[in-house]
């Protein structure tokens, strides 16, 4: 989003949260810097992972624009459940001014705390085709297009012809968050040419879902984080676009905070690996074994699936590795630790 709004480098007219600033010691921080002299938009993130955490930061935003990507089983431990999540999660889109609006996904709105919002509302919802008629003023329908390199959106947003975007290939679940900046940045006046301009300078952070290629290997690094939902999307990326003729290393962290389901998510995880020939699992955690027996299930040969005890282990299967090599997991594990010096910025985390 703040891409779109148009940057937050000195000079930019966006205030934007810094790294993890997103909790109840970073939001102050953050609104601490808004300069209304200076800045047009404040794009100010809320992390949560505990019930009340929520209130307290939508109190300090008071957002004009509440916007939310996601309900997944993420913090499940200290929130209980997906509803759990979701009523944390919809308090901010509770809290938008009197003019103002909450957008989410189609996703969110299965779940009652979303449907009982009483605020001016705008859902984004997928569909398999955009049709010439107008859509409903509170609803924006969107087709993901995935080729290549290349990653093109169509929106209908009650305009006609749709709006289309293209930007560097992203997973789809990045895709509809792309979806629901246009949104943001349409409603708060910004032109479909300056968004379009803006989305093709995007590029993934360090660590944070970027492809990197050496003389031997093409690398997926996603170290910052993961649960279930990002797991899995970032996982269909990696598998549609590394070459198909090379062999691929899977490199798992485990995904936290995810209380008494994080055995089953674990073992899900290792169901959804379908190896081909020459293909290698190494896995890391306290789940590791769940990984490990929903990979078997899958119908993986155990000789394919290594559990590592240490990041050394994996830096070895890395260094040994020729093909595509997949790397996420929760920060907890520190997996650019494994990797070769050459791929890690010293600025990847700081």
């Amino acid at each position: 989003l703040t891409l779109v709004l148009g940057g937050s480098a000195p000079g930019e007219p966006v205030l934007s949260t810094e790294g993890n600033l997103n909790n109840h010691l970073g939001v102050p921080l953050t609104l601490t810097r808004l300069n209304p002299a200076r800045h047009r938009f404040a794009v100010i993130e809320a992390g949560i992972s505990a019930p009340g955490d929520m209130s307290t930061l939508a109190l300090m935003i008071e957002p004009d624009l509440a916007l939310t990507t996601l309900i997944g089983p993420a913090h499940i431990k200290e929130l209980g459940s997906l509803e759990g999540v979701a009523r944390e999660k919809s308090r901010l889109s509770a809290s938008v001014r009197s003019a103002g609006v909450a957008i989410f996904p189609a996703q969110c709105a299965g779940f009652g705390p979303f449907r009982e919002l009483g605020v001016r509302q705008l859902i984004i919802e997928p569909a398999e085709v955009i049709r010439p008629v107008a859509s409903p003023i509170d609803r924006v329908y969107f087709v993901t297009t995935q080729r290549g390199n290349t990653t093109a959106i169509a929106l209908a947003n009650g305009e006609h012809p749709p709006l289309t975007f293209t930007f560097c290939r992203v997973t789809d679940g990045m895709a509809q968050n792309a979806v629901i900046a246009i949104c943001a940045a349409l409603r708060l006046g910004v032109t479909r040419d300056d968004i379009q301009a803006r989305l093709a300078a995007y590029a993934p952070g360090p660590m944070r879902g970027e492809w990197r290629n050496t003389s031997e290997n093409v690398f997926y690094l996603d170290c910052y984080n993961a649960n279930p939902a990002s797991m899995h999307d970032a996982l269909g990326t990696f598998c549609a676009v590394a070459p198909q003729t090379s062999h691929r290393l899977f490199v798992l962290g485990g995904m936290e905070e995810l209380g008494p389901l994080a055995a089953h998510h674990h073992r899900q995880l290792g169901r959804a690996l379908a190896l081909r020939p020459g293909d290698e699992v190494v896995t890391i955690g306290d789940h590791a074994a769940e990984v490990f027996a929903g990979a078997l299930e899958r119908g993986n040969q155990a000789t394919a699936v290594a559990i590592a005890t240490d990041l050394s282990d994996i830096a070895d299967r890395i260094n040994r590795f020729r093909g595509a090599i997949f790397v996420k997991g929760s920060r907890r594990y520190q997996l650019e630790r494994a990797l070769p010096a050459t791929l890690v910025p010293a600025s990847a985390h700081a």
